[in-house]
């Protein structure tokens, strides 16, 4: 590949690297899943299993992949797991507009917008917090970036290859598998049935160990947090409004701007989608996007906006397609470019802001919880808790979850409408993890009332709200309690 030819994609190939890098350092979220993912990945690197628990043989991660990925890792460096997956980020982020770029050389685009769509992806800021919530959805878009780039250059093998692999990292991506085979194989027969067949004998191998060690394909965690969430389930017409969160940026300004805002970006997807009807990359694109949110809201996943990012994706690329369409005089390109890039970022800022905030405060708080009850708890302890990533992998103590995600009891119990505090009983753990107002307004007849450390960075049980944001201020007090 020449770089004189290719200076836009190189350019924003290094931009993805640095805006990656100084997102990180400055805003610095990551979410409490992404540590769940990291203590499976630290007990497999310690011969301990495939377990979160170690003894317990719960399906409990929805990434196997990833996880394995950075078993890798840690056996190098055990006490960096952060810098590993950031590092996995960063290299699949910048691979996938790569395999992009090619792609939309089919659509016959200048140089110019193809680079117009590479930077819409990377200058989102939902893209940018999302891909390190969980961290392993760049190398989920650049899997499937890469397996329909090789389809359709008559390369079934490594188009089975890496759509194997992105099944390891998260099984809902069959449904891009599932796209695929519908638009391609009317023209591709037998590179369909190769690809399929190297698909699946690619992910074989974990079914078979799935089956064997957890008696299911499933993930439990789908099934628990399905039961967990139900309960509060919002009505058909209220979950829709999935569709309206999916636009470049964060619009937290007001309501109706982020009606405008998604009116604006499915307008212009819809537009770069009919321009370009015809191309087989974009008709993946639109059909999976529809599949693929209809599919994550009638499971009602809306209380977890990452699940929709390789919606987003795919949207955002259509999005981009339609800007490149715009009939706009030579002149005011530029004037347009600069606005964009600066009301964008205006608008994402103060999202960014409540972001490096829940970095500072919650996670620390997380992690000094899961530290307290390493070096303060006998280690055949039992932890009862929510926030079960931080806190769990630093506490190094058998835990159980109030979600159930690798508690198939408490799932049960969800199942039989039992309140949390019940639950909490039943379960009967050592020490529980409590928000501090949930502690303070347990029954009266609550055992857990012995209080053995509070963590309240912010102030939260003087009553004082911190102006900053509210919700950050309860989400980073938390008490530990026993019996």
């Amino acid at each position: 590949m020449k770089v004189a030819h290719h200076r836009w994609l190189v350019l924003l190939v290094l931009f993805s690297i640095l805006i990656n890098v100084v997102w990180f350092f400055m805003v610095g979220f990551i979410r409490d899943d992404a540590f769940i993912t990291f203590r499976f990945a630290h007990n497999l690197s310690n011969g301990l299993g495939f377990v979160f628990n170690p003894g317990e043989q719960v399906y409990g991660s929805s990434s196997p992949g990833f996880a394995l990925l950075m078993a890798a890792w840690l056996t190098l460096f055990p006490d960096q797991p952060v810098v590993g997956a950031v590092l996995f980020d960063i290299t699949a982020s910048a691979l996938s507009l790569i395999f992009l770029w090619k792609l939309l050389e089919d659509l016959r685009l200048t140089d110019l917008q193809r680079a117009l769509v590479l930077f819409v992806l990377v200058w989102s800021d939902k893209l940018l917090l999302h891909s390190m919530e969980g961290m392993e959805t760049p190398l989920v878009v650049t899997c499937m970036l890469a397996s329909v780039y090789f389809l359709l250059r008559s390369r079934p093998v490594l188009a089975g290859i890496t759509a194997g692999l992105m099944l390891w990292l998260r099984l809902d991506s069959a449904i891009w598998i599932g796209v695929l085979a519908i638009i391609v194989s009317p023209r591709l027969h037998k590179s369909m049935l190769i690809f399929l067949v190297i698909s699946i004998l690619i992910y074989f191998p974990w079914l078979l160990f799935a089956w064997q060690t957890y008696d299911t394909f499933v993930p439990h965690t789908a099934i628990a947090k399905h039961v967990a969430y139900a309960v509060n389930a919002p009505p058909w017409p209220t979950r829709l409004h999935m569709f309206a969160w999916m636009t470049p940026v964060s619009l937290l300004i007001h309501p109706y701007l982020v009606k405008i805002g998604a009116a604006f970006t499915y307008a212009l997807a819809l537009y770069g989608a009919w321009h370009y009807s015809g191309s087989r990359v974009v008709q993946v694109l639109a059909i999976f996007f529809v599949l693929q949110s209809t599919a994550l809201i009638i499971l009602n996943m809306t209380v977890e906006q990452r699940y929709y990012l390789t919606s987003l994706y795919s949207l955002l690329i259509l999005f981009g397609l339609g800007l490149t369409q715009l009939r706009i005089p030579g002149p005011a390109r530029v004037t347009l470019f600069i606005t964009y890039v600066v009301i964008s970022f205006a608008l994402a800022f103060p999202r960014m802001q409540q972001l490096a905030w829940r970095a500072e405060y919650v996670n620390t708080t997380l992690t000094n919880v899961g530290t307290w009850l390493h070096d303060n708890t006998p280690a055949r302890s039992t932890v009862f808790l929510e926030p079960l990533g931080f806190t769990g992998y630093y506490a190094d103590r058998r835990m159980l979850d109030a979600v159930g995600l690798i508690t198939p009891a408490v799932t049960s119990l969800h199942q039989e409408r039992i309140s949390s505090f019940e639950i909490e009983r039943i379960m009967n753990a050592d020490y529980v993890v409590l928000h501090c107002d949930d502690a303070k307004n347990a029954p009266k007849d609550y055992p857990y009332t012995h209080v053995m450390a509070r963590f309240d960075p912010l102030d939260f049980l003087s009553g004082r709200v911190w102006q900053n944001d509210a919700a950050i201020q309860r989400s980073a007090c938390y008490v530990i309690n026993s019996q």
